[in-house]
């Protein structure tokens, strides 16, 4: 038996077909699955699913669907793959896009770090780090600094930008190519992307743009 429901699910299915990684790795899932919601509370306060959200150090959880990943995985990956086959329509895919484009973009630390400026999060903060398990958050903690977060990560990576680019995660980096230049990237460039993110990660701010220029010559921008 699990608890997500039937939208979480197709929602996580969409994640599931479109960026495997991402639904295999448990805090990438919650955290798309809190953008995703956050994203549809904004538009229509009434469709999202905030009932099982709660507060723990690493940010917002989904407490029903973190059960079924934990404790059925494989039943709940069926139930997402089946869902978004047969409920596609449940599935707003700008929010989908966005959601798994800023999983992509950005390491564990990093998301926990941004999710913690929300202030559905932050008004529980020090009930949250004095250990207290299973803090409800609340939808009416929501305000116009959660919007104004949102929408600029929606400003900043426009749905061009990410239907023209391909993240290329490399340890803690995460590389942005176009996918021209993405297509056309050798095996010694992408060694070498590798040099950089295991000698240079602490100088880097996710994310890094990178263009191939004519005569081959990686441009880190």
């Amino acid at each position: 038996m699990i608890f997500s429901s039937q939208r979480q699910q197709a929602i996580s299915g969409w994640l599931l077909e479109n960026n495997p990684g991402a639904f295999a790795d448990n805090l990438k899932l919650q955290k798309y699955l809190f953008f995703y919601e956050m994203s549809s509370y904004m538009e229509n306060p009434e469709e999202a699913e905030l009932d099982h959200l709660r507060g723990y150090e690493k940010g917002p959880v989904f407490s029903n669907v973190y059960g079924d990943y934990r404790h059925d995985y494989f039943v709940f990956e069926d139930a997402s793959r089946k869902s978004f086959t047969e409920h596609r329509k449940l599935v707003n895919l700008d929010f989908a896009k966005h959601a798994s484009f800023l999983v992509s973009i950005m390491n564990d630390a990093e998301l926990s770090a941004f999710t913690h400026k929300f202030n559905v999060w932050y008004a529980k903060k020090d009930r949250i780090n004095s250990d207290e398990r299973e803090v409800s958050l609340d939808k009416m903690d929501i305000n116009s600094n959660d919007k104004e977060l949102l929408d600029s990560m929606y400003e900043v990576y426009d749905t061009k930008l990410i239907d023209d680019s391909v993240v290329i995660p490399k340890g803690l980096v995460k590389f942005i190519l176009s996918k021209e230049d993405s297509s056309n990237l050798s095996p010694e460039q992408e060694g070498l992307l590798e040099q950089i993110a295991e000698n240079h990660a602490e100088d880097l701010e996710n994310p890094v743009y990178v263009d191939i220029s004519d005569n081959g010559a990686l441009e880190i921008d």
